[in-house]
């Protein structure tokens, strides 16, 4: 068996059987705060649940687990250990980040080899991929440069990326984004219409419905079956115009400011302080389409220092472009990796460094899953 310590307190006990977390208080009892056992859900104490916004059954199926990932942090000058969860429970918890222990020592070298077995021990017994991310090389005195990004602006089909006063960075939504809400509506509006007319005809009428072919006990429910459909037609209507009326259309990240505000025109909606700001994420949803690796859609997030994820950018291009540089169409690997400048990059990784380079210099992570 091995036996690893971490901070506050806690063991980390593995074997061929499983993979223990314990806790010791000052008197020195014993307590489990997670278990792992091969094809089994996690389980986990009242309190490891309720600090995690975990179930509060104490048990996690391990569906929910997509992988385990060992990180330095640079903020906390230390190893972290957690796992990353599915977006299904990430929507309910507000974050996908489950941390589970930490090494913290200024110097990284100290527990690195520790972290890093713990967490592959972790992923071994659950069956999961495990991610190592290092941490960031300091500068060498002649280190290699990164590629220059992109001029802007950037066209992003929906969003456009430009430069603002000083460094900052505008998107905008275009013309094809208020295009499509617009056709939506009509669309919807039309049905709508469409619905209520012909459901009130039959109403009505002293028109007969047929008997034969038709699944309803009593075809004169009908006419209230395209009411009823003329209602969730006219939601969907509605919540287009007003998605076209008050969803913000620019997004400014002010680099002078240091925050990220959501606009309707010139006015404000809400803000976020960039010391709020962790990190920036960029992913990408790939699949195999016709021999290539395509980008199905993209997301920009922004990781917060509370754990959460807020996003900020949806974009899927027009026509599934295929993925810069990922010339190996028979594997899709998923990983996340710390997201350097390079002479091969999307749209959204593009504007996901520029974003995090006004915010001074955040690290920017690359979030690679296939669909």
């Amino acid at each position: 068996m091995s036996q690893i310590s971490a901070a506050e307190n806690r063991i980390i006990q593995s074997d061929s059987n499983g993979w223990r977390l314990l806790s010791y208080n000052e008197h020195g009892r014993e307590a489990e705060m997670l278990r792992a056992t091969g094809g089994q859900p996690l389980r986990f104490s009242a309190e490891f649940a309720l600090s995690r916004r975990l179930p509060a059954a104490g048990k996690l199926p391990l569906k929910y687990v997509r992988m385990v990932v060992c990180g330095w942090s640079h903020k906390d000058a230390a190893w972290m250990l957690g796992l990353l969860l599915v977006d299904e429970l990430a929507a309910i918890r507000g974050s996908r980040w489950c941390e589970i222990a930490t090494w913290p020592d200024p110097d990284p070298d100290v527990f690195a080899e520790l972290a890093k077995q713990s967490g592959e021990e972790l992923a071994a017994v659950i069956g999961v991929r495990f991610n190592f991310v290092p941490p960031r090389q300091p500068d060498a005195s002649a280190p290699a440069p990164d590629a220059p990004l992109p001029t802007l602006p950037i066209d992003m089909d929906e969003w456009l990326v430009e430069q603002a006063a000083g460094d900052n960075i505008i998107l905008s939504r275009t013309r094809r984004w208020r295009n499509r809400r617009y056709l939506r509506l009509l669309w919807y509006g039309l049905l709508t219409a469409i619905y209520v007319a012909l459901s009130v005809a039959t109403i009505q009428s002293d028109l007969a419905l047929p008997n034969s072919g038709i699944m309803l006990p009593s075809p004169e429910l009908l006419p209230y079956l395209g009411l009823v459909a003329a209602l969730i037609t006219l939601g969907i209507a509605l919540n287009t115009a007003l998605d076209i009326a008050y969803r913000p259309n620019r997004l400014l990240i002010d680099a002078v400011g240091g925050r990220v505000v959501w606009l309707y025109g010139n006015r404000e909606r809400r803000q976020i302080d960039a010391d709020a700001i962790e990190s920036v994420y960029v992913t990408h949803i790939l699949r195999r389409r016709r021999g290539q690796v395509v980008i199905d859609h993209s997301e920009i997030n922004l990781h917060l220092t509370d754990g959460a994820f807020r996003r900020i950018v949806y974009h899927e291009p027009s026509g599934n472009p295929p993925m810069p540089g990922h010339a190996d169409a028979d594997h899709i690997e998923d990983y996340v990796i710390a997201l350097r400048p390079t002479a091969q990059m999307s749209a959204a990784q593009t504007t996901a460094l520029y974003i995090a380079r006004a915010l001074g210099d955040t690290i920017c992570y690359y979030d690679q899953r296939e669909k």
